[in-house]
């Protein structure tokens, strides 16, 4: 069998050049930073506490329609000198982390909170505190015509001991996708069509041409 050439199908080849206009990646880039309710990010309980060291501003970017891009949140650590015959430091606190989000192109922002607890006891030896975050843990924003999805995680965890190496790190997922426009979803890039409209008149007169030849001869 012959092979098909863009030439010998002008259709293939204007559908080749329109997907060619829409096959660039694109990204949506931000910028970040995160704080705590109540503040500063240190809850007391006893002679114990259980503090958040918060991750520096910074910034990335997240394809748009790809996967996720983690971001660091938050590290856990706690403190005490419970035990024996002092009892154990209890918690049952409630606190909000809430991320600040900018997009960059446009600087528009949007805080998305997310809710916690704190709950369990603690010695200078032991922990039985755990970080549980409640629904809703994705929260979205539209910025400058990116729609942002943002899911803490993980949503449970344990928190160690003091003096035990290691933290329960917080991050948060985000992923990114274009604004959706009912109407102009389905309608062509200007360039694209640009491109289809100059070449699908030579493809046409060098299709005829070669379909002349072959009666020809």
């Amino acid at each position: 069998m012959k092979p098909l050439s863009l030439l010998s199908c002008p259709a293939l080849a204007a559908a080749l050049l329109l997907g060619a206009g829409g096959a660039r990646a694109d990204f949506a880039n931000f910028t970040y930073s995160w704080s705590t309710v109540p503040s500063p990010p240190v809850f007391p309980s006893g002679t114990g506490s259980v503090a958040l060291a918060l991750a520096p501003d910074g910034s990335s970017s997240a394809a748009l329609g790809g996967g996720a891009v983690a971001i660091p949140g938050a590290s856990v650590t706690t403190a005490s000198v419970a035990g024996g015959a002092t009892p154990a430091d209890h918690f049952a606190i409630d606190y909000a982390l809430k991320l600040h989000l900018t997009d960059t192109g446009s600087a528009e922002s949007a805080d998305l909170s997310f809710s916690g607890t704190f709950a369990g006891d603690l010695t200078a030896t032991t922990s039985t505190v755990t970080s549980t975050f409640h629904d809703p843990v994705t929260q979205q924003a539209t910025l400058g015509g990116h729609v942002y999805s943002v899911t803490i995680n993980p949503t449970f965890s344990n928190v160690p001991a003091p003096n035990v190496a290691g933290s329960a790190d917080i991050k948060a997922l985000v992923q990114a996708a274009r604004q959706v426009h009912a109407q102009a979803e389905q309608t062509p890039e200007p360039s694209a069509l640009a491109l289809t409209g100059l070449a699908l008149p030579l493809l046409g007169a060098a299709w005829r041409r070669r379909r002349a030849a072959r009666a020809r001869g």
